[in-house]
């Protein structure tokens, strides 16, 4: 979703360069922006991409920006774009000015006809051919080959006129390895678009001509199909299917058309596996094209036996010709039908709003547009989701409510009966996938608050609510592609302004992962047409949202009988939905006749599918504020009963209705009841991957829990309060809020001393682990002197308890205890708790902190520069993350095993530890730690001699920590890249990125960043001769180093200047020697023996040269 226009964004009429005028955006790519622009000397068009602007002085000279220039520059073929000229703008972009393409891409193509004719396709394909010849002969290859990267435009009389773009990835096989340009080396860097990636270029391997031949045959083969040839979810997933799925034959993926023999053998033939099974080269690709193309009728003649659909199924599709008639809904059921032939026919999706002014409005509508669908002769396949009030509902719960009514779940089912219907359908719904129907069952069951206790296929979704969402949506898009098989599938939302962030997100993911299904979205919302809700704005154009057509007035009484009032009294307070059971036992009474009046009053509507066995369920018709229903007390209503009606009835299932029955117990006035139930509901929340509405929840409790206090029950406030931030915290750690970590733990630490005669038992239960997570937070804060007093004093508190309980606490609190010394820079004392705490593990301990624990002390011996010891450790705390089976553990463990790796020279393995990290990583969202896996991947890859694809990893960690706003993350991998340019001699380049670092570091107001980003221009400008500004920002580093302080950037200034007395860029009243031992002695001094080791070995070589003893000068 777009942010709006860009502060970079170039204005139209603004002139570039004194030669081209800006006309308007076209679009934005990863690389940049492109502008129709008109050559104001010349008098044509011209396409200006320009280099993305949020980045500019970082990414302003990146050489795959000019390598497309000079690449496109060599190839004469008229099927690849014509380069014009390259310069940059006012703001020192760089820009490349182009032939204008009039006209859009292929995937523009596919995404409205989703197919095209086998003749089209065949001469779509023989022009790329072309191009690759070209560019093939001229030892260059694409890379990055796939219908977005092929523009269709008019010629003359010729459609379909093919030009090949975007070249940024492209490579110059004849110079690969070639020591006239070292840059371009060797890797097992993936770069490309995995869906259309050969097997080859998926392993990181070298490429040549006929991994393009690969990706113009899984083009081909989508041309003619609409899908692609293997089958994925993810990156990853098409990744792995390129490598060792097998293309699925053409007549299984299009069982409605007909194919000729010699089409199906080609697209065979050009997905080989191996590269030798395939063309020699494009001119023989070419001559198998114009062979099948001579073998098809002539266009005159019908070719339907080759490329038709049937004709009677695509006529039994369409709706009757009276379906319309005689209703007030015929014009909004026409457009309706119009989107839905335009999702089976052209496009993949159609995504309609649809406007009301009132709930009657809208349910009346989507239930005319439900009985029209079912008057096809065809029959779609339905699935309306009603989204009721988020505040009363497990989120992400009600978008399974399909699978509920499929599968005739009733919430009100024992577990085991529950565990068997909902297994049973599944496996009904994929009987040749008995494997993954249970999965799906599982893991559905995970959001209908079904439990399958012990089951294999939850691990990694238990442990990382994120694997649980995205596998929910997986689960989700498995069972509906089951249910729609080859026809459409209609996505009925009601009321989308309810969904909550994380059901927006995971719509998204769903309607993606439904690949090629014709899918037509109904979102309905309450509101003007203009007044789209927040997550469709982006989504639905203004031509896109329909309203609801007016309905007929109903006659409501103005005032009801004493008996329909007082149901009306009893909804306005137990809330909705309801049920004629929770009702009567509310009301001590039948109500039946009363919910029937006030159902054909349009006050209440009947639900769907009733969550209980037996029981009718109804929610309000209108918004009741917008009733005007007349609100009286009834001293007969008995909401106590009403309570113990539902919760009977959910005792099951309270994570999946926490919420409701904390709403009643909060009218009934038992806040302690209700602060546990919210609990519950937002631990739920948690577990689901519902991270922000958690959150919220679980500060719903705690207000609870004060509202509690403040009614005078104060040790219960401050014994529930600990509970519930206890419960919290692991859902604060994963959402990086420390501060509010921080403070909520030391909050209910002082709630639990204030309860009055608290057992040493309750306080090692709730007090000593929120101690722990206080502390952790604290340190990430960069607090650690306010934690270790208070630490060191609970741990002696322990060693002196007889209780087993306390005994457990220990590692927790040692492992914070060493994190706080280490960031003192005391690493021995802080391996000493760490391994303590290792050995105080009782043997059933979690994973998960043994993984922790292990890491560190791998972390720590890496400080102190025992490599050995380092491996050992990172590979048992990868062991244990492993066991954990948690994702964000396991890549966390991965990419310390790798530095550990890497500083005993181990640089292959740890380049493998690392592409496995970014591996497990693509299955959960976090991309911030996937860049920091890039940054240390580049690291690695220097050290190899890979310095082009460091510089490619490098960028594309600059643009993830930019789109986070992860400003530290992004001065680091600047200064990494401007580091790498100096390793090459680009001093200009190395610069530069030196000096955005130390912006982006100022920004953050982080000085060691600013520091060492400002340390990287002295060298810089060192290197190129300009002495005055080398020390000037060598003086700028000292300076801002704080007098009397001993820590790494005090040493690492040290090394430079003694550095640049060395090469003699600098003189100072100082001696080389005795800076570099100050340096050695301060990096002993903070445990960073590593580098103290280093400088010994450069002082005893100078020495040694001089015939002067150790430590002299």
């Amino acid at each position: 979703m777009s942010s709006g226009p860009s502060s970079h964004e170039l204005p139209v009429a603004t002139l570039v360069d004194n030669m081209y005028r800006i006309v308007r955006l076209i679009g934005r790519g990863g690389m940049g922006a492109v502008y129709e622009a008109e050559d104001i000397r010349l008098g044509r068009s011209v396409a200006l991409k320009v280099l993305r602007g949020d980045l500019a002085v970082q990414l302003q000279a990146d050489e795959r920006f000019m390598q497309e220039a000079r690449i496109l520059a060599q190839i004469r073929s008229p099927f690849v774009c014509t380069v014009y000229s390259v310069g940059a703008t006012e703001k020192e972009a760089t820009y490349i000015a182009m032939e204008y393409i009039d006209g859009g891409s292929l995937g523009d193509l596919l995404d409205r006809e989703r197919w095209l004719p086998l003749r089209r396709t065949l001469r779509i394909a023989q022009r790329v051919c072309e191009a690759l010849i070209e560019a093939h002969d001229l030892g260059i290859i694409h890379r990055d080959l796939k219908p977005d990267n092929i523009l269709l435009t008019r010629l003359g009389s010729i459609d379909d006129y093919v030009k090949v773009v975007d070249l940024g990835l492209a490579k110059h096989i004849a110079s690969v390895g070639s020591s006239n340009n070292p840059r371009l080396t060797q890797s097992r860097l993936v770069l490309g678009t995995p869906a259309y990636m050969s097997p080859e270029q998926a392993t990181g391997a070298d490429v040549g001509p006929s991994s393009d031949l690969y990706s113009l045959g899984v083009i081909l083969y989508e041309m003619i199909t609409g899908y692609l040839p293997v089958d994925g979810d993810s990156p990853q997933d098409f990744l792995r299917a390129h490598q060792l799925q097998a293309p699925v034959p053409l007549a299984t993926r299009r069982p409605d058309l007909v194919f000729p023999p010699s089409v199906e053998r080609l697209c065979q033939l050009v997905l080989s596996k191996d590269p030798a099974d395939r063309p020699v080269d494009a001119r023989e690709l070419l001559h198998a094209l114009n062979t099948i193309e001579r073998s098809l009728p002539t266009e005159g003649e019908s070719d339907e036996q080759f490329i038709g659909r049937d004709e009677k199924k695509a006529t039994a599709s369409r709706p009757r010709r009276d379906s319309y008639a005689d209703t007030r809904f015929g014009g909004l059921l026409r457009d309706l039908d119009e989107r839905l032939e335009r999702a089976k026919g052209q496009v993949r999706l159609e995504l309609v709003g649809l406007a009301a002014s009132g709930r009657s409005q809208l349910y009346e509508a989507f239930d005319a547009y439900h009985r029209h669908m079912k008057a096809r002769i065809e029959e779609p396949v339905v699935v309306r989701m009603r989204i009721s009030d988020p505040n009363g509902r497990l989120p992400l719960s009600c978008l399974f409510d399909e699978v509920r009514r499929q599968a005739q779940l009733s919430d009100d089912d024992s577990p085991a009966l529950g565990r068997r219907k909902l297994l049973g359908w599944t496996q009904g719904l994929m009987p040749e996938r008995p494997g993954r129907a249970s999965q799906v069952a599982h893991i559905a069951g995970m959001f209908l608050d079904i439990d399958f206790p012990d089951s294999p296929h939850l691990s990694h979704a238990q442990a990382v609510p994120e694997v649980a969402r995205i596998a929910g949506g997986a689960a989700l898009a498995d069972v509906l592609r089951c249910l729609v098989g080859r026809g459409t599938l209609v996505l009925m939302i009601e009321r989308v302004s309810h969904l909550t962030r994380s059901e927006h997100s995971f719509l998204r993911r769903l309607v993606r992962q439904l690949g090629a299904t014709p899918v037509l979205v109904l979102a309905g919302w309450v509101g003007d047409s203009e007044d789209v809700p927040t997550g469709l704005s982006g989504l639905v154009s203004a031509g896109a949202v329909l309203s609801c057509p007016a309905i007929d007035g109903v006659n409501r009484p103005a005032q009801f009988a004493t008996s329909t009032q007082q149901v009306v009294s009893a909804l306005q307070q137990i809330g909705t939905p309801c049920w004629s059971g929770m009702l009567h036992a509310a009301l001590g009474r039948v109500v039946d006749q009363d919910l029937e009046k006030l159902v054909h009053w349009r006050v209440l509507r009947p639900s769907l599918h009733s969550h209980f066995g037996g029981q009718d369920e109804y929610i309000w018709a209108e918004a009741p504020s917008s009733l005007q229903l007349q609100a009286s007390a009834d001293e007969n209503l008995d909401l106590s009963a009403a309570f113990t009606w539902l919760s009977e009835r959910v005792r099951e299932r309270p994570r999946r209705w926490g919420m409701r029955l904390a709403s009643l117990e909060t009218t009934l006035g038992r806040l302690a009841n209700a602060a546990n139930y919210a609990r519950i509901a937002a631990d739920a929340m948690y577990r689901i991957g519902a991270l922000s509405e958690a959150i919220d929840t679980f500060e719903s409790a705690r207000h609870l829990c004060a509202d509690l206090q403040r009614a005078g029950q104060r040790d219960s406030a401050a014994y529930k309060l600990p509970i519930v931030v206890r419960d919290a915290v692991e859902c604060l750690t994963a959402s990086g809020d420390d501060l509010r970590l921080s403070e909520r733990t030391y909050e209910a630490i002082e709630a639990l001393r204030q309860v009055s005669g608290l057992d040493e038992q309750a306080w090692y239960e709730l007090g000593a682990p929120l101690l722990a997570s206080w502390a952790g937070a604290e340190i990430r804060l960069g607090r650690p002197n306010d934690v270790i007093a208070p630490l060191e004093q609970q741990i002696e508190a322990i060693r002196a308890s007889q209780l087993p309980l306390a005994a457990q606490q220990l590692p927790g609190l040692r492992m914070s205890l060493g994190d706080a010394l280490q960031m003192l820079n005391q690493t021995n004392r802080a391996l000493e708790h760490w391994r303590v705490a290792l050995d105080e593990l009782p043997l059933e301990a979690d994973f998960q902190i043994m993984a922790d624990l292990a890491m560190r002390i791998s972390t720590g011996f890496r400080a102190l520069a025992d490599g050995p010891k380092a491996v050992i450790f990172a590979r048992k705390g990868l062991a244990s993350a492993r066991l954990a089976r948690d994702l964000v553990r396991e890549s966390e463990a991965l990419r310390t095993l790798a530095v550990a790796l890497r500083d005993v020279g181990e640089l292959d393995d740890a380049e493998a530890q690392l592409g496995e990290a970014l591996n497990a990583l693509g299955r959960v969202d976090r991309p911030g730690l996937a860049a920091q896996v890039s940054v240390l991947l580049a690291q690695v890859l220097m050290q190899r001699g890979a310095t082009d694809e460091a510089d490619a990893a490098l960028a594309k960690a600059c643009r993830s920590f930019a789109a986070l706003k992860d400003l530290l993350g992004l001065a680091e991998a600047l200064r990494q890249r401007g580091q790498l340019q100096l390793n090459q001699g680009i001093y200009a380049r190395a610069l530069a990125f030196a000096q955005e670092s130390n912006r982006q570091a100022v920004l953050a107001g982080e000085e060691t960043l600013q520091i060492q980003a400002l340390l990287l221009a002295a060298r810089s400008c060192a290197a190129s001769g300009d002495f005055p500004k080398s020390q000037e920002a060598l003086e700028s580093a000292f300076y801002l180093v704080p007098s009397q302080t001993h820590n790494t950037v005090r040493a690492d200034c040290m090394v430079t200047l003694a550095d640049l007395l060395e090469a003699e860029v600098l003189t100072s009243d100082r001696d080389i020697v005795s800076l570099l031992n100050e340096a050695i002695e301060i990096y002993e001094r903070i445990d960073s023996l590593q580098e103290a080791a280093v400088l010994r070995r450069r002082v005893r070589a100078m020495q040694d040269s001089e015939g002067l003893p150790m430590g002299a000068g």
